[in-house]
């Protein structure tokens, strides 16, 4: 459905994006903690395998309750370490990102919001940056809660996968060199999760953040903006305002637009989802951006 947005006078700022160092550096310590968990599993399972080896025959792997229990014996030890190790190194990451978005978003909307001031010097809105208000404060808490949770659901997902794949394989009689290729694919796939919540995260803490430093500048609006370098491309966001999207289109932040339209089962046994309002990098590996908007009052005019 087409629409038209109501022509308003509006000074618009340089578009906000994240830092990609940023997101490059929260990459490289997830991938590290990673990396460490799965060759420390890959090694010492490989000690119990190679010790009861012998014993893995396809016809009495079934019956064979020493080499399973053994391997569940070792698997609980190791998911106590490596929880152990995620909890402690969790929080200190996910502080560092939070930390380092906030500096940055606060550099670059001060820029996007100089340079709105330079255009119509007489606009009353800051060009210092802001200070931490307590929305900000409390949006950096949310952050960095919600980034630990993420790093220490890395551990929890792996050994859910690879207990099965361990056991499966046990059962089955499989060689050693049969059980490290699977750990090593489970291993693939932790990393491969490990790469998406620093994708995700650094697109969603910017976003959050920028958006209260916007505000805190006296910023009221943003302009919708679509980059097409999300994983997922969805429609409503990259089709242009005036042809029924979002991009390109001007919401306050006060009242964010619709940003999923939600679904409607075609049978009883379907799963309702209702529509959905928010920001850019609000949807999971969303990658639109925004441009900070000043709506003028009426009666004002563009210098």
């Amino acid at each position: 459905m087409k629409r038209r947005q109501e022509k308003r006078n509006v000074i618009v700022g340089t578009a906000v994006r994240p830092n990609a160092g940023i997101r490059a550096w929260y990459r490289e310590k997830l991938l590290a903690l990673t990396k460490e968990m799965t060759d420390t599993v890959r090694r010492k399972m490989a000690r119990v395998y190679g010790k009861y080896e012998e014993q893995i025959l396809p016809a009495k792997a079934a019956q064979d309750a020493n080499i399973s229990s053994r391997a569940a014996a070792e698997l609980r030890k190791l998911q106590n370490e490596i929880t152990k190790l995620y909890a402690e190194k969790a929080d200190q990451i996910a502080k560092g990102f939070v930390s380092k978005t906030e500096q940055y978003a606060n550099r670059t909307v001060r820029e996007s919001v100089k340079g709105m001031v330079k255009q119509n010097p007489w606009v009353g809105i800051s060009v210092n940056g802001s200070k931490m208000t307590p929305s900000m404060a409390a949006v950096m808490k949310a952050e960095i809660y919600n980034n630990v949770n993420y790093i220490k659901s890395i551990p929890a997902e792996y050994f859910q996968k690879i207990a099965g794949a361990v056991f499966r394989n046990i059962a089955e009689g499989k060689s050693a060199d049969e059980i490290e290729k699977a750990l090593r694919y489970t291993g693939k796939i932790a990393q491969r999760r490990a790469e998406l919540i620093a994708r995700d995260q650094s697109q969603k803490a910017f976003e959050s953040l920028s958006r209260e430093h916007m505000k805190a500048a006296g910023i009221t609006h943003f302009e919708w903006v679509a980059t097409g370098g999300g994983l997922y491309p969805r429609k409503l966001h990259h089709t242009h305002y005036t042809q029924g999207g979002l991009n390109h289109g001007i919401f306050s932040f006060d009242d964010p637009p619709v940003i999923d339209e939600g679904y409607t089962p075609k049978t009883p046994r379907g799963t309702a989802r209702p529509p959905q309002r928010g920001f850019p990098g609000d949807l999971p590996y969303c990658q639109c951006i925004k441009r900070p908007v000043l709506v003028l009052e009426k009666g004002q005019i563009l210098a």
